[in-house]
């Protein structure tokens, strides 16, 4: 990941599918906020009960970012879950008549990470 070979790889591949579904019509930026979410929390062993979960009670960030750096599956988990979600129930791809944006043709996904270690997709 990361390496000329790879770069060059999916600049090969975005070229592929522009030939074939023609250039895209939107480019959006998803950077989940992980730091802030009970789900993640959970994912890395906390015990929290979101139904009774007051704003008081969250943790601390440097508590959760701590949490988030031991266990950084759970951070990925996250990620998956949530960028899973938005292309099924928000751009509803493959689903008839689509979503908020209407009916999607096709879309492509790149994975990068951020500075301070978080995942973003593009």
């Amino acid at each position: 990941m990361g390496s000329p070979y790879s770069q060059n790889f999916l600049r090969n591949e975005i070229r592929a599918v522009i030939v074939r579904d023609g250039s895209p019509s939107l480019f959006v930026t998803i950077n989940p906020a992980d730091l802030h979410s009970s789900i993640v929390m959970m994912y890395a062993g906390k015990e929290i009960d979101v139904n009774t979960l007051l704003p008081e009670d969250f943790l601390t960030v440097t508590e959760r970012a701590r949490l988030a750096h031991l266990d950084p599956t759970a951070v990925a988990k996250y990620f998956n879950i949530v960028i899973g979600k938005i292309i099924k129930f928000i751009l509803g791809y493959k689903k008839p008549g689509g979503g908020v944006l209407g009916e999607i043709k096709n879309y492509y996904a790149v994975t990068e990470y951020q500075d301070r270690g978080t995942i973003l997709a593009r």
